[in-house]
């Protein structure tokens, strides 16, 4: 076998990936016709509208709204399920920040739930044990675009009482049981940033069932205006409420309804990628890829997440792994660095005199105490991914992932000699 490109060989890869996103016609037909039109707010234009009515028709739930970020997403949440000051939130610490900051940023406490180490979701029979009398929702993130184990999720929801967001924001297109992930709690989100295989730069959008809900969440999202449901046009009438402003222009919409004709096939390029990894990654040692469970028919696979064990590595660091796998021109990462749990800003907000005012030092040491996760801090140490981008490469790219792996362990006691921590 050839040598590693960290001990002189040559790259297994070379070369640029498939660009993404990749460019569509009529995307840039849409735009012009915004530009055009001279209407460039969503109020008044249609392309963000259309693409809202399709997306919701598509997934199967009543009603879309798309608002200018995921964060901005779940902080339209929190307003709809009426969380504030007083109130706890579940989160998981293996995530992106936005699960801990919005409840913070709503005067509210995240309380965190360790993880299922192998599926890297919400482990729902930890659930209970972090439930106090102030506990009000959840927000359920499918990390990766693998569905948490919904069964069980709504489950202990529902025994305490409790709503459900369902972040999905990597899982456009993967399902539970025949259901789009984001359509089975209470409302779901839905991402739009650039590495999302559904694409306008930057974005969310948010399902669900509930028109009451996605109404608070439109009100909230655009000055504390109402909506109409059924034509996603403002009515003419005062203005009953406060609100913030998240909202996307019309050129956003025009790109959203462009993609979503190739959303589909653009996932299903990644499905069989991700199918054609399974067989070439699953009989290679030290190699595991991230726990499906049973209730999930598919995954959304907005990137591919699996544990590295050293052990089977001669001991080279899973960072080492890291290094020469990028050397060999397959660009995997090491993901989380650390548990949101365990970054700073959780301390510095609880010591804030604003949390200081609200929350007895018996509430907050019971937040404090829930950074405990270690499950969680376990796989931050072990986990290794590649985005979603590179899934929508050939079926050659597919064979060079594993063929690097293959390298990097037959020299795996080198590489660690040489310094390759």
């Amino acid at each position: 076998m050839l040598i590693p490109a960290l001990l002189g060989g040559t790259p297994t890869r070379s070369g640029d990936w498939p660009a993404w996103p990749p460019p569509v016609p009529t995307a840039e037909q849409h735009i012009d016709g915004v530009l055009q039109s001279r209407v460039w707010v969503r109020q008044s234009g249609h392309y963000t509208i259309e693409f809202e009515k399709a997306f919701a028709a598509m997934l199967g739930v009543r009603q879309a709204l798309t608002v200018c970020s995921g964060s901005a997403a779940l902080n339209c949440v929190m307003h709809g399920f009426e969380i504030g000051p007083g109130d706890e939130v579940l989160v998981t610490p293996y995530t992106f920040h936005t699960g801990a900051t919005v409840p913070l940023m709503n005067y509210a406490l995240p309380i965190f739930v360790d993880i299922d180490p192998a599926s890297l979701q919400m482990d729902p029979a930890a659930i209970s044990e972090r439930v106090g009398p102030n506990t009000r929702a959840m927000i359920v993130c499918h990390w990766g675009g693998q569905a948490a184990d919904m069964d069980g999720i709504m489950a202990a929801a529902k025994k305490h009482r409790l709503s459900v967001c369902e972040d999905a924001y990597q899982a456009l297109f993967g399902t539970w049981r025949g259901q789009q992930l984001g359509a089975i709690g209470d409302i779901g989100v839905i991402g739009h940033h650039e590495n999302e295989i559904l694409t306008c730069g930057e974005g969310a959008t948010l399902l669900s069932d509930n028109e009451a809900l996605l109404s608070l969440c439109y009100t909230w999202h655009d000055f504390g205006r109402d909506w109409d449901p059924a034509t996603h046009r403002l009515p003419n009438a005062p203005w009953a409420h406060i609100g913030r402003n998240m909202k996307v222009m019309d050129v956003h919409g025009a790109v959203l309804l462009a993609n979503l004709q190739h959303a589909q096939a653009w996932s299903m390029q990644r499905h069989a990628n991700v199918h054609r990894l399974k067989q070439l990654l699953g009989d290679i040692p030290g190699i595991l890829l991230q726990k499906e469970y049973a209730g999930q028919d598919q995954g959304g696979y907005s990137q591919l997440i699996f544990h590295y064990d050293r052990q089977h590595f001669n001991d080279l660091s899973r960072d080492g792994f890291v290094r020469a796998m990028r050397a060999e021109g397959i660009p995997v990462g090491s993901g989380l660095g650390q548990p949101v749990s365990r970054e700073p800003y959780l301390e510095a907000t609880l010591s804030s005199p604003r949390f200081q005012k609200l929350y007895s030092r018996a509430q907050l040491d019971r937040i404090r105490a829930s950074f405990e996760c270690p499950r969680a801090e376990q796989a931050c140490e072990t986990t290794v991914n590649l985005q979603g981008r590179y899934l929508n490469g050939s079926d050659t790219d597919m064979a060079l992932v594993a063929e690097s792996i293959r390298k990097v362990q037959k020299h795996s006691g080198l590489l660690r000699k040489r310094g390759t921590k």
